[in-house]
């Protein structure tokens, strides 16, 4: 008996359909322009940018917001369809210091989306509004994004036409990730970055993400974000945009930024790469109901990593003090 190829392929991509296993090979993303909601650096996109990649910039950073879409076709997450969307960032020329606002971002659906004189400076989306997931990364010391509803780092954008705002996104913080290392400033360079979504079965929605700093061989990272949340109340089930904005705080020598091989479609979940670690000196400083006999000396002059306690004589209870880390490690 003599099977070709081409049936077995056919009984095979049979087998995948009634399995409802999805096999859809990635897609370049290729339609590129700003969004209302920032136009302060121009789209320097050409004809002859491949797909998949994208710029915007000036000779200094954004006077404004800043802001850029990718376009592709909808697609629907389902519990046998995971939507996957991934690339790479690159900051040119500056850093991000302490900027309340240096990056937001979002994958989301958007009404009716039409690109207007793409491959132009003037390259520009309209359409309705958005709904799905909004990225608030911190950088340094900088303050962490609020809005309504509270502080995080993710955030939900539920028929909003500010993508990138956690005030008018009519949407709310579902889970605050700090960067790694402690305190890591985001410097110029090029990070991976990937955004999962998917359907559980118990019908809430599954947001995997990580936006990682590329490192020299045999070296850690020295920035990180990334993590796994639920929206329990999913905002939607599809997706056809990937929205980046960067505004005004950052630093005066930030020109460009770079997007290379981004693409869309259907795929596994995130694995969630591991967070670098770097030791750092204990400077919260404080007694503890367990005991406070002895008073705090620690004053702002205080050398960090040091504390002590005491008074003109042994104390006539229990004295204690404790060293609080920045966050929990296991």
């Amino acid at each position: 008996m003599k099977i070709s190829v081409r049936k077995i392929a056919a009984f095979v991509l049979s087998i995948l359909i009634l399995g409802q296993i999805t096999m859809t090979a990635q897609t370049l993303v290729s339609d590129w322009g700003n969004t209302p909601r920032g136009t302060a650096w121009p789209i320097l996109n050409t004809a002859s940018t491949p797909a998949g990649n994208a710029s915007y910039g000036a000779d200094k950073r954004p006077s404004a917001w800043a802001s850029i879409k990718g376009g592709f076709p909808t697609l629907t997450i389902s519990t046998t369809q995971t939507v996957v969307v991934s690339g790479t960032f690159e900051m040119v020329g500056g850093t991000a210091n302490n900027a309340y606002t240096w990056l937001r971002y979002a994958l989301t659906f958007q009404e009716n989306p039409v690109l207007n004189n793409k491959n132009t400076p003037t390259a520009a989306w309209t359409g309705g509004n958005h709904w799905g997931y909004e990225f608030t990364p911190r950088t340094g010391v900088g303050e962490l994004a609020n809005g309504v509803g509270g502080s995080g780092t993710v955030w939900t954008v539920n028929n909003a036409a500010g993508w990138n705002s956690t005030f008018t996104n009519n949407g709310g913080p579902l889970i605050t990730v700090l960067q790694a290392p402690s305190r890591a400033v985001a410097t110029a360079g090029v990070y991976d970055w990937a955004i999962s979504v998917r359907r559980l079965a118990d019908g809430t929605n599954e947001i995997r993400w990580y936006f990682v700093k590329q490192a020299a061989a045999g070296k850690q990272s020295d920035y990180w974000f990334a993590g796994i949340v639920i929206d329990k109340n999913p905002v939607t089930d599809k997706f056809n945009s990937i929205c980046f904005a960067n505004n005004n705080d950052l630093d005066e020598t930030v020109k460009q930024v770079n997007f290379t091989k981004v693409t869309a479609g259907y795929g596994n979940p995130l694995t969630i790469p591991e967070a670098p670690w770097q030791a750092y000196y204990v400077e919260s400083w404080g007694s503890t109901p367990r005991g406070s006999a002895w008073p705090i000396l620690n004053t702002a002059d205080f050398v960090v990593g040091n504390a002590s306690m005491g008074a003109d004589k042994r104390p006539s209870g229990w004295a204690t003090i404790k060293g609080g880390f920045r966050e929990t490690h296991k």
